[in-house]
This record gives structure tokens, C-alpha cells and sequence, in this order.
């Protein structure tokens, strides 16, 4: 799994703009993910923010940025 991980990650490395771009965006998912599982919040509350996170890739973080904890 890690393998695949760092293959993608240098393949968006290795792509231009749109790779940058696409680093960025993983990079503000797996933050949005690690504040989301650190904080105090109920776990029902963690799991919808995930969901939100996981199936509405730009809405959810920036979603979870504004209104979340």
C-alpha cells in the first residue's frame, strides 16, 4: 500500500502544474483527514467528516476547514 503511495506521488511529482496542483490537493486531504481523527469530537461527528472529506474531494475540506471544529 505504502509502495503505491509514494509510485502515485511521484508520478504527480513528475507531471508539471497539474501535478503540483495534485500534490497540493492530497496534501490538504491528508490534513484535513489528521485534524479531523485528532480532534476531541464525538466519533459520529469524525465519520460524517470523513465521508464529507472522502466523497466531496474539494468541497469537503475546504467544508471542514470553515465549519469544522
Amino acid at each position: 500500500m505504502l509502495t503505491v503511495f509514494l509510485a502515485n506521488a511521484l508520478n504527480v511529482l513528475s507531471s508539471g502544474v497539474g501535478g503540483i496542483l495534485s500534490l497540493l490537493h492530497l496534501i490538504l486531504i491528508v490534513y484535513c483527514f489528521y485534524r479531523v481523527w485528532t480532534s476531541a469530537s464525538a466519533m459520529s461527528t469524525k465519520v460524517l467528516w470523513s465521508l464529507a472529506i472522502f466523497f466531496l474531494p474539494l468541497l469537503g475540506p475546504i467544508l471542514y476547514l470553515l465549519l469544522g471544529d
